[in-house]
């Protein structure tokens, strides 16, 4: 009897394994539709290490950049390099708390870019243009001392067939937001909670001309808080679905397996209460400064932005910041005095 009930629960073990692996294959085969061709190592992206680690917490955060690219084709694997990034976030996993931090990056402060052949000043969003996810990671870790190495860049392209797919966003809109949106789209709307396909959510996330960049990067943080509500409730063959519809719009220097270990991560983590911030904290301080070709704005205190972030992602109220921010802090107010 005893051999018998061996017998079966090695045959069920086996089925298992089996399955598991099946459906490992499976998810493999789906990821290997993304772009993930791309290898980055350390020191080509300025990954920050301090001599004395400060942040308690930092071994227990995951930093990716997320990359938004505007009119990215699919088709055409030389757009990926001639394209602006409109929307540049570092995407935190705070393994401590269980907790996702989204840290919204503006496109038109004036930064340090530190790879060979560029090494001066310019606006933050030219970087992907230039040399593509590579040089926006090593742009953000020498400017804010942190330690990037890991990248998801998307078209806008795949942004708005993510949400038609899913069949559209709910969102709450002002009266000035909702006149806006009415006065670029073939729909109208109003104040209060609207439903907007892929098109409108996009204009929505890009709208800035009846406030400032600040806003819009937190409008773009709403819309991606909607997303994961609503994926959040979607069943597992249906999410493996609109992933695959997605793939091709993805770039990454993540591998499958990484892949699969971080989406797993995430679904234990708090979907609900998703924490956000944006950089700089108020555009107004700040000056705009047209020295160089296009034009950004500079900060009136970069040492305090960089700290700020520090205190956001690692919680870590005591951060000093790096010789290397102060003296670009140093350089920049020489550079373009007020």
């Amino acid at each position: 009897m005893k051999k018998q009930i061996k017998k079966i629960a090695i045959i069920v073990i086996a089925i298992l394994l089996i399955i598991c692996l099946g459906v490992n294959i499976y998810v493999d085969s789906l990821l290997n539709k993304m772009d993930t061709s791309e290898t980055i190592n350390d020191e080509e992206i300025n990954v920050y290490v301090p001599e004395k680690k400060k942040e308690s917490n930092a071994d227990n955060v995951v930093n990716f950049l997320l990359v938004g690219a505007d009119n990215l084709d699919p088709d055409n694997e030389n757009s990926w390099s001639e394209e602006r990034s409109d929307v540049m976030k570092v995407i935190s996993l705070d393994y401590t708390s269980k907790t996702i931090k989204i840290s919204s990056l503006s496109r038109d402060v004036i930064v340090y870019f530190p790879t060979e052949g560029y090494e001066d000043f310019y606006r933050f969003n030219w970087a992907f243009s230039y040399e593509g996810s590579k040089l926006c990671m090593a742009t953000i870790n020498y400017n804010f001392d942190l330690d990037i190495n890991k990248y998801v860049s998307m078209s806008f392209l795949g942004f708005k067939s993510i949400i038609d797919y899913i069949g559209g966003v709910d969102i709450k809109l002002s009266e000035q937001e909702a006149a806006a949106l009415s006065k670029w789209s073939s729909n109208t709307f109003s104040d209060g909670t609207n439903h907007l396909n892929g098109e409108d959510a996009l204009r929505y996330a890009r709208l800035r001309s009846i406030d400032d960049d600040i806003m819009r990067m937190a409008r773009q943080n709403i819309v991606i808080k909607a997303i994961v509500n609503k994926l959040k409730e979607t069943d597992y063959i249906t999410l493996i679905d609109i992933i695959t519809h997605c793939l091709e719009y993805v770039h990454t220097n993540l591998t499958n397996d990484e892949i699969k270990k971080y989406v797993l991560d995430a679904i234990g983590f708090d979907l609900n209460n998703i924490e956000t911030m944006q950089y700089p904290s108020d555009i107004n301080d700040s000056y705009w400064n047209d020295t160089t070709s296009m034009g950004g704005y500079v900060l009136n205190d970069y040492i305090y932005e960089v700290e700020r972030i520090h205190r956001f992602i690692y919680n870590d109220e005591d951060y000093e910041v790096s010789q290397n921010v102060k003296n670009m802090n140093f350089k920049i107010h020489k550079v373009f005095a007020n």
